[in-house]
């Protein structure tokens, strides 16, 4: 029986095998293999599953296994030069990239630190700004992509940070609230928040003083957590209602899609009432931290 020396076409990575004229799918080339070598054809294998290769030789089962081990190390050493080749053509690249993402996010550090506020504003973002690894270490693909889309999501943020700190003026939170920040303090608030949850936190520790925030709860109810203890007042509806809205605004839930579109609306109004209720669930929290720490 012959038997047929074949490169696997759907591998990256060049593999071999000897397979069984027999393992061919077609049975027309079953019958006369002579003219298999230097085409692709379709092999059955294990289950039943079908695999396209490129038919390199035609012998004896022994000849062509040591031929399939020698293409096999021959392939190692070319895919090993070329993954050292794309290594180190990687890591120029990146450390030129990672030391301009680096600047830039001292930049806003810096900018950041001229703006005054009158309560401390959460900083669970710092590890954005961490110095990326260069000089001789090795900056893998992953952080650097991570880092960089970070980076570009700040761009923005950055630009208007940047106008705003010699000319800050007042804003309104949420149109029709009445509850308003300087504007180069609410932008600063918002580079420093990396999710809806961390920005209505924020928010909430510049428009409250830390006593009406541990004496005060979102909703004014019992706690279910605790249904013994008395229920503590409802925080300020106004400034709890323009956080809310103002986070909601920047998540994009600000504005109703198309009202022709019902599926879009349907969407569209079930991930606004998820992230709604995870913003509520996080102060509603946030206020009962702040109590067990004044306690």
């Amino acid at each position: 029986m012959s038997f047929l020396l074949v490169e696997w076409s759907e591998d990256d990575f060049k593999t071999y095998s000897v397979v069984s004229i027999d393992q061919l799918e077609d049975g027309i080339l079953r019958a006369n293999p002579g003219k298999l070598v230097g085409t692709v054809v379709a092999i059955k294998w294990k289950r039943n599953s079908i695999h396209r290769g490129l038919v390199l030789q035609i012998g004896k089962h022994k000849n062509l296994s040591l031929e399939a081990d020698k293409l096999a190390v021959k392939a190692a050493d070319e895919a090993s030069i070329i993954k050292e080749k794309d290594k180190s053509k990687f890591d120029n690249s990146s450390g030129i990239k990672m030391q301009k993402s680096k600047n830039r996010a001292n930049e806003i550090t810096e900018i950041a630190s001229q703006i005054p506020s009158s309560q401390s504003v959460d900083m669970s973002l710092n590890a954005e700004f961490a110095d990326p690894p260069l000089d001789n270490e090795t900056v893998s693909k992953e952080k650097y992509d991570r880092l960089k889309g970070r980076h570009d999501r700040l761009k923005e943020k950055y630009r208007e940070l940047k106008k705003l700190v010699e000319n800050s003026h007042e804003v309104e939170l949420y149109e029709g609230s009445g509850v308003t920040l300087p504007a180069a303090e609410l932008a600063s608030i918002k580079i420093m928040s990396n999710k809806p949850t961390t920005l209505a936190r924020n928010l909430f520790r510049r428009l409250f003083s830390p006593e009406e925030l541990a004496s005060h709860s979102l909703n004014g109810k019992i706690c279910n957590a605790n249904q013994l203890a008395p229920p503590l007042p409802k925080i300020d509806t106004a400034k709890s209602d323009a956080v809310i809205k103002f986070v909601l605004k920047e998540e994009g839930f600000d504005n109703s899609p198309n009202a022709d579109i019902n599926e879009a609306n349907k969407s569209f109004l079930k991930n606004k009432k998820a992230v709604k209720r995870e913003i509520k669930k996080s102060l509603s929290d946030f206020l009962r931290e702040c109590k067990k720490r004044k306690d």
